[in-house]
């Protein structure tokens, strides 16, 4: 055997309930030569930065002759001393295996204890050819710990989802666009994932039907003032979804008809954002905004898993207190900046409920595959941004894919080294998940952290220069760093996001890659002598917390605690246990 050995593995399901007392793992190791070789594993598992558990094993594993890779499956039994206490809690997962011959490799993942979040991944292709697929791709969600999985463009038109089945199509059929379905690899999609604890929802455009339906049904359509049939491309017909009209019911029978014959769990109801008012086949003004909300919670009494896309968030400020799994917010211009994602988690707050964003990634489309450094870094920067104000996003899917806009079928495969990088962030944004989404957690940025009234300082060291600066921004502007502020009776947060040295802030566009020779010194308020600091980064050492020494000193406002620390990714997460 060479010592090319690698290894990499991930939890079989997205989480943990807090009745579950073990953890399924698949695991990969390559490398490994074609006679039985003797492995020793070593797993630890870490709580912010202590450890609840080490486990020992070994096995033997033996490569084939088509492939040197070694995949099987392996459970952790977790005895129920060791369960974190309370309700929510992240974990980190790490792994490292030693061959008889003495070659070692490690990898990491993450898990989650009742982290009341809804992580949204998406597949598109379900031609029959793209049956033998569906493994790695699930393989690939359940990496970014997908919880919730869109099925979009699945069904043949926006009116049918399934076809009046015939001996000529058997199971298959084009849809709107022309895109080959296979019913069949829908079905075996939904299984697998379902065998993963994961929850299908199918795509369900709200707001259209094709102009064939809408000639036959005029009356269920939407016109501009001069009755006018509003479309869009000439392929997608606005539909009145109004209470009583006959389109809803329409709706309501495919949602059914999704669920009840392939088991979907629930319906993604697509909206388009446009129009917001508009007239019905009389001549009466249409309000859309109010007859989403009714849409979605009678539809919700069927007991379904759905998500109402709110287009450039509107009308969030109404659906939002609807039922249904999370917030869900299509960005859209004019919310370009990072300032934009901070302001809309903000303002959907009051609900407690999980913010899942559509933010596309644009900088990867049409992304030169050998040189993707700007793209990554906007896309470091885009997750950090989004889980350091307890969200999510959906972004991650078929094979290995990454959205670059809203047609998904256009989206971009992710690099090997891109991949790697981007699930890091994924990782580390579950193993502290309760550090981000504890929904206890006060957002202080502007009130204690940064202004005229602020409690906390932020030095800034750069390399070549003597005098420290104080580049601090409450909204992610340029040539700063943007720390966001978190705090509950337990715990201070700080996510500090090194936007230095870029000088652009649109979050879909692409970012110097990251320039390290900076550290910045941290003064909190001293609330006690006895507490213990911790700092990880997702892209060092594993994304591992490590203790950070501090020192008593007098602050802008008298006693606090104070200490330094080296910037070496986009993203460092700081927390003081109180």
């Amino acid at each position: 055997m060479g010592n090319n050995l690698q290894l990499h593995f991930w939890p079989l399901i997205p989480r943990l309930s807090a009745e579950d007392r073990s953890i399924p793992l698949m695991i990969e190791v390559s490398g490994i030569g074609s006679s039985p070789d003797l492995c020793s594993f070593v797993l630890c598992i870490d709580r912010l930065g202590h450890e609840l558990l080490t486990i020992h094993w070994e096995t033997y594993l033996t490569a084939t002759a088509s492939s040197d890779i070694v995949r099987f499956e392996h459970t952790i039994a977790l005895p129920s001393k060791k369960n974190p206490e309370g309700q929510q809690a992240g974990l980190g997962l790490f792994l490292s295996v030693i061959t008889s011959e003495g070659h070692s490799a490690q990898a990491k993942t993450a898990i989650d204890f009742g982290i009341h979040t809804v992580r949204y991944g998406f597949l598109c292709n379900f031609a029959s050819k793209d049956l033998t697929t569906r493994e790695s791709s699930v393989d690939f969600l359940l990496q970014q710990h997908c919880t919730h999985i869109q099925f979009y463009d699945w069904s043949y038109r926006p009116h049918k989802y399934l076809p009046e089945s015939n001996e000529s199509n058997g199971p298959c059929f084009a849809d709107l666009m022309g895109k080959s379905i296979d019913i069949n690899t829908v079905r075996a999609a939904i299984s697998l994932l379902h065998t993963r604890a994961m929850y299908a929802l199918a795509y369900g455009a709200v707001y259209a039907a094709s102009q064939e339906y809408l000639e036959g049904h005029p009356d269920q359509g939407l016109y501009d003032i001069n009755q006018r049939p509003i479309d869009l491309i000439k392929r997608f017909f606005i539909m009145n979804v109004s209470a009583g009209n006959p389109w809803r019911n329409c709706l309501y029978e495919q949602y059914a008809d999704a669920i009840n014959t392939l088991s979907f769990d629930g319906i993604h109801m697509d909206t388009y954002g446009y129009p917001k008012i508009a007239f019905d086949y009389a001549g009466k003004r249409v309000y859309l905004d109010k007859e989403f909300v009714s849409l979605i919670d009678d539809w919700a009494k069927n007991n379904s898993r759905n998500i109402f896309n709110n287009v450039g968030g509107w009308p969030s400020d109404l659906t939002e207190a609807c039922t249904q799994e999370a917030i869900y917010l299509e960005v859209w211009d004019p919310h370009t900046e990072y300032r934009h994602l901070r302001q809309l988690a903000l303002e959907h707050q009051r609900f407690k409920k999980p913010r899942v964003f559509a933010a596309y990634s644009l900088s990867y489309k049409d992304v030169d595959t050998q040189d993707s450094s700007r793209a990554l870094a906007s896309t470091c920067l885009l997750m950090a941004t989004v889980y350091a104000h307890g969200s999510t996003l959906l972004l991650f899917g078929e094979d290995g894919g990454i959205l670059t806009q809203p047609y998904y079928v256009d989206h971009t495969v992710l690099n090997p080294n891109d991949r790697r990088i981007l699930t890091q962030y994924t990782d580390f944004s579950v193993q502290y998940g309760e550090l981000l989404f504890g929904t206890s957690l006060v957002d202080i940025t502007e009130s204690f952290a940064i202004g005229e009234n602020r409690e906390f300082s932020f030095f800034i060291h750069e390399e070549g220069k003597r005098t420290p600066t104080t580049r601090v921004s409450c909204d992610g502007q340029p040539d700063t760093l943007w720390p966001i502020v978190h705090m509950n009776k337990k715990r201070i947060v700080i996510n500090a996001l090194n936007l230095l040295d870029q000088d652009n802030v649109r979050w879909n566009e692409g970012k110097n890659p990251f320039k390290g020779g900076v550290s910045v010194t941290i003064q909190i308020p001293l609330y006690s002598r006895a507490m213990n600091v911790f700092t990880a980064s997702p892209e060092v050492d594993d994304g591992k917390a490590h203790p950070l020494e501090w020192k008593e000193t007098t602050g802008i406002r008298g006693p606090s605690g104070e200490m330094t620390l080296s910037l070496q990714s986009f993203w460092t997460l700081v927390w003081a246990e109180l």
